[in-house]
């Protein structure tokens, strides 16, 4: 019985051992893996505050740059409403002189008008002087007469269709009365188809100044004397005495140097008056 009891208490404190070696085991791995945890939960720690500080650092960097930006923003702020400022100014010393330009426009515009105004004026004074011209030159003879008329009636038609400015207008007018006071101080001779109806073919042509102008025919046989518009309507005045046909064809050739001077009585006025018998 003893040993029994011996036994039995030996497996029982056996027992107890086999129970207590696994509970010990178990603890130690639990100790362990809570130093694992604990250290994790250091480095994540540690790494937290590191953010943290690299946090704070980039805040602090940031708040560094914003505040520079700031700066900047407020003297490029100020820089701009300077500039804008002083574009203002500009803007209106722009619109002063723009005012006062479209002043100087505008009486410049009410100028020019005025010298239109005075160019159309000048322009029908050529235009008259030109008509009042044309009624006396058409009394003397053609050979002074036809060209001038023919100038004057374009210079007229020009100045009527504005088709020529002031100043040639005033310089052919100029040259037209000029040519007109040669003629009129000036002996000329020359051949030309015979412009009266009585006298066929080419005759010669005798004119002095702007008060006589006759023609004989190639013959020397028939002459006429241009007698002028107020005179009995006759342009020309038919002559049939040998003496007064004579008279031209000599002055005729005094002039082109085929015979000497000498005085001679054409028939003009009184001789031709006689010579026609009125």
């Amino acid at each position: 019985m003893p040993d029994n009891r011996r036994l039995f208490f030996l497996l029982v404190i056996a027992l107890l051992i086999l129970i207590q070696l696994p509970v010990q085991r178990i603890w130690g791995a639990e100790n362990s893996l809570t130093e694992l945890d604990i250290n994790r939960l250091k480095k994540e720690i540690s790494q937290v505050k590191t953010e943290r500080q690299r946090l704070r650092e980039d805040i602090a960097r940031d708040n560094g740059e914003f505040s520079a930006y700031q700066e900047r923003t407020a003297a490029r702020k100020k820089n701009y409403m300077s500039e804008t400022d002083s574009i203002r100014s500009v803007i209106t010393a722009f619109g002063r002189k723009e005012d006062s330009l479209d002043a100087y426009i505008t009486d410049i515009e009410l100028k020019k008008k005025n010298f239109d105004l005075l160019k159309t004026r000048f322009r029908e004074h050529i235009a008259k002087a030109c008509e009042k011209l044309l009624g006396t030159i058409k009394k003397y003879p053609p050979a002074v007469s036809r060209p001038a008329v023919g100038a004057l009636t374009f210079l007229l038609n020009d100045c009527t269709t504005k088709n020529i400015d002031n100043i040639e207008a005033l310089q052919r007018f100029i040259q037209i009365v000029r040519n007109l006071d040669e003629a009129t101080f000036s002996i000329q001779t020359g051949q030309e188809a015979s412009p009266v109806p009585s006298i066929r073919g080419m005759a010669t042509m005798l004119r002095i100044g702007s008060v006589f102008e006759a023609v004989v025919d190639e013959d020397g046989k028939n002459a006429a004397v241009w007698r002028g518009n107020e005179i009995g309507g006759a342009d020309w005045r038919k002559l049939s005495s040998a003496e007064a046909v004579g008279a031209i064809s000599k002055a005729i050739a005094i002039r082109e140097s085929k015979s000497l001077p000498a005085f001679i009585f054409l028939p003009w006025g009184p001789e031709l008056s006689k010579e026609t018998g009125k």
